[in-house]
């Protein structure tokens, strides 16, 4: 009986086109990146990053991507960004006196740029793996070794602006290369038709599978409100390892009444607690549209979950009485490192460590070390926390 049934729910699934259809819309027809079968390589996301920002390749805009894709920067990143670094600056930039390189001593893309002042650009750019051990500490003092008379710019490139681990790494996500190039292809330049069509193709990979899409997204949700049991019964076969860690997260979080979830998405789960909103005023920018400025961020990222307590961007005033409140408890050891410009981790809580995470292939295997170490930090950590904050006067 029970087959019988799970058989007519995927019958009425296969039948009720209409959902499926305006999704065949958005993700129907021949892309060169989906032949290829290298959406989510890296190595590949970066050669083609590294060819739009070099002037001197075949793509014959020259430097006005790499210049569209500054200027956005700098508009984002505005009171961050050394003195001497405005608008101008990357206005008047010569192609002659800027050179692209790839896979410069293991870095992704490095952008060197000789004009006045001289200015060396780092990019760092994962899609789905993590972090190497100190690889961006290595890299960011490879980079002082060999250009320290440079004006320094080392960003982190991911789909959903990960917070990096050094804090001289500012966080990028990939809206703002497809806005750059939406900008590029609008510009009333002469383009030549196979980049045109080259640069189609990616903008829509970006958009589809690497950026979240809240049409597809909407369309997605109701055909699965309209299907649930089917879908179920197909996601039953199908496991999604990141995604069920991430799910068996958030239903642990959703069972503590003092926790709110701020944003979601397989790799990153920011929340608060009720307490923490009544200490933190809302006065962040450039992280979430709460505007909280002291939050938890659990980072599901490839085959490793960590905790962190993060004083985001917002005043600089009261982000420097943030850490230096933090700094009064050893609980927030990591407060004592430099102060990131943007963002800046004061506390840790490893949850699963790569050598336990990787070798898994389902849920069973690693949910109960995940659900001990979360309830470790839900029961006693927090706790302890929470009663550090309570110092602070509630928000008027």
């Amino acid at each position: 009986m029970k087959t019988e049934t799970e058989l007519y729910f995927l019958e009425q699934f296969i039948n009720d086109n209409e959902g499926l259809d305006k999704l065949e819309t958005h993700i129907s027809g021949f892309n060169i990146f989906e032949t290829l079968n290298i959406i989510n390589t890296e190595i590949r996301h970066s050669n083609v990053l590294a060819w739009l920002l070099s002037p001197s390749e075949n793509h014959s805009f020259g430097d006005l991507f790499l210049k569209i894709f500054l200027k956005k920067i700098l508009i984002k990143y505005r009171d961050i960004l050394p003195k001497s670094i405005n608008f101008f600056t990357f206005e008047f930039l010569e192609s002659t006196n800027i050179e692209v390189h790839r896979e410069w001593n293991y870095i992704d893309i490095l952008i060197q740029i000789d004009s006045d002042p001289k200015i060396l650009i780092a990019i760092e750019n994962k899609i789905l793996s993590s972090e190497g051990n100190n690889q961006l500490l290595r890299y960011r003092e490879t980079i002082e070794k060999y250009f320290s008379s440079y004006e320094k710019l080392q960003f982190f490139l991911t789909p959903d602006g990960k917070i990096p681990s050094e804090e001289d790494w500012i966080p990028l996500n990939y809206d703002i290369i497809y806005d750059s190039l939406k900008d590029l292809l609008e510009k009333n330049v002469s383009l030549k038709s196979d980049v045109i069509t080259f640069i189609e193709h990616y903008t829509s990979i970006i958009k589809r599978n690497i950026m979240s899409n809240p049409e597809i997204e909407e369309i997605c949700k109701k055909i699965y409100t309209n299907h649930k049991q089917a879908l179920d019964l197909i996601f039953q076969y199908k496991p999604d390892l990141e995604l069920d860690v991430k799910n068996l997260i958030l239903e642990k979080l959703r069972e503590n009444n003092k926790i709110i979830i701020d944003t979601e998405s397989k790799s990153v789960i920011r929340f608060t607690t009720i307490l923490f909103d009544k200490k933190f005023p809302k006065i962040g920018y450039d992280w979430t549209t709460s505007k909280r400025i002291v939050m938890f961020e659990i980072q599901n990222y490839y085959r490793r979950i960590d905790l962190k307590l993060f004083i985001g961007p917002g005043d600089p005033n009261k982000r420097n009485e943030y850490l230096a409140f933090f700094k009064e408890s050893p609980q927030f050891k990591l407060a004592n490192r430099n102060f990131g410009k943007k963002w800046h981790a004061v506390y840790q809580h490893l949850i699963l460590e790569k050598k336990q995470y990787e070798p898994a292939v389902l849920l069973e295997e690693i949910e109960e070390a995940i659900l001990t170490k979360l309830d470790n930090f839900l029961k006693d950590e927090l706790t302890k926390i929470e009663q550090f904050i309570v110092k602070l006067p509630d928000v008027v």
